[in-house]
């Protein structure tokens, strides 16, 4: 469980059933517990091998919990991960904790200017998320109450983050391999579009949408097509002109840009992408004038028409999210299939190994051991034993 400065980890840790595993033991040389929070281990020598020698030690210690605070980009390489953090809202509250417990100046002050940025950031890790909403409220209100626990606790200081519910459902429908189907991908990736668990976000790489969920991303099929009806003229043009512009998806389905700028003393710029498609009793594409987004563009951009056919693409996303939840629901059965293909013919445990370096980054012996007292049928049991008798053979070959 990864739970946010000043939570109460170090409190509720018995050693035993609970242990507060702090990276800065791991990370430094020569700390000491009374200065975690403190100036006494200012100047201590920096441990070369951490993070590995931490992530040893938090995936085999052995007990039913194990509180961890290293930064968040860690967070992959390590099973079962949970997290719990404050809202905005308790920053003050959380400051007051960090002064009180005798933290230096230089952290206070860190997470005086951090806070906000933190949060934000925790809200978008593919985990699932507990928040804490009330004054007062610490890990040990759960922990050590035997008759509570975080479901009793929601909407009593604690609330769970429910869109992290579905893109779990649809993460590990994806990761399984088992039980998809076209049909049960679409209802998910639709779900999670309408929820916001499923982003459609601009690729880094180029000019695409490409949907990213928890930590994938799918580059889905579609058929757009652009088509620009105007030039640089249109800067100073006072008209109302429709199909300006069009982004085609198939033949059945589109928007439509109207530029529309009226008006002499005041120009008023009333242009927008309007939803289109098929009336098939008449056979033609047919605009929805009640269904459209706002669009001005400045034609003072030298990729203005680059820019209209991202924005273009955008809302026709929006418009139109059921095509777009089957288009990627196709693009994630697609890559199951080529998946398949590839490794299909391989012996079972080169199989699993690959799976498990898709979901941890990296597959030790000490990942198959806990993977195998997790395994549901002795078929499972044995591709894992196989794993694990390879890598000892390959980390044998390397001596």
């Amino acid at each position: 469980m990864w739970g946010f400065p000043g939570i109460g980890k170090s409190f509720i840790a018995d050693g035993e059933k609970i242990i507060d595993a702090d990276c800065q033991y791991f990370q430094y040389k020569g700390v000491s517990m009374e200065g975690l929070h403190g100036d006494a281990n200012w100047g201590v020598a920096i441990e070369p091998e951490y993070p590995e020698n931490y992530i040893r030690y938090v995936n085999g210690v052995n007990a039913e919990i194990v509180l961890i605070n290293c930064h968040i980009s860690l967070l992959s390489r390590f099973e079962n991960v949970e997290v719990v953090y404050p809202v905005k809202e308790l920053k003050e509250e959380y400051l007051k904790r960090y002064q009180q417990r005798g933290d230096n100046e230089s952290f206070v002050a860190y997470m005086n200017d951090s806070f906000e940025q933190m949060v934000d950031a925790i809200v978008s890790l593919p985990y699932p998320r507990y928040s804490i909403t009330e004054k007062g409220m610490y890990l040990s209100d759960v922990i050590l109450h035997p008759k509570n626990n975080i479901k009793s606790l929601i909407g009593k200081g604690w609330e769970m983050d429910m869109s992290f519910s579905e893109d779990k459902e649809l993460k590990r429908l994806i990761e399984d391999r088992q039980g998809y189907s076209t049909k049960k991908l679409s209802e998910l990736v639709l779900k999670g579009i309408k929820d916001g668990t499923v982003k459609l976000i601009d690729d880094p790489n180029g000019d695409e949408i490409v949907a990213q969920i928890g930590d994938s991303w799918f580059y889905f099929e579609n058929t757009f097509t652009f088509e620009c009806n105007m030039n640089e003229q249109y800067k100073d043009k006072i008209d109302d002109e429709w199909g300006s512009a069009f982004v085609w998806n198939g033949k059945d389905t589109g928007v439509e840009y109207n530029y529309c700028v009226e008006g002499k003393e005041e120009v008023v710029n009333s242009s927008a992408i309007y939803k289109m498609e098929l009336n098939e009793a008449r056979e033609y594409m047919e605009t929805d004038c009640n269904k459209f987004s706002h669009y001005e563009i400045d034609f003072n951009d030298d990729d203005w028409r680059g820019t209209l056919e991202k924005e273009m693409k955008k809302v026709y996303c929006e418009f139109f999210p059921e095509v777009i939840a089957k288009n990627i629901a196709d693009t994630i059965e697609s890559s199951i299939e080529e998946e398949s293909k590839l490794y299909g013919d391989a012996p079972e445990w080169q199989y699993y190994k690959y799976i498990l370096e898709e979901r941890f980054g990296s597959v030790n012996i000490n990942s198959l051991d806990k993977s195998i007292e997790k395994a549901k049928t002795q078929c499972e049991v044995e591709a894992i034993s196989e794993a694990r008798q390879a890598l000892l053979a390959e980390d044998k070959e390397r001596e």
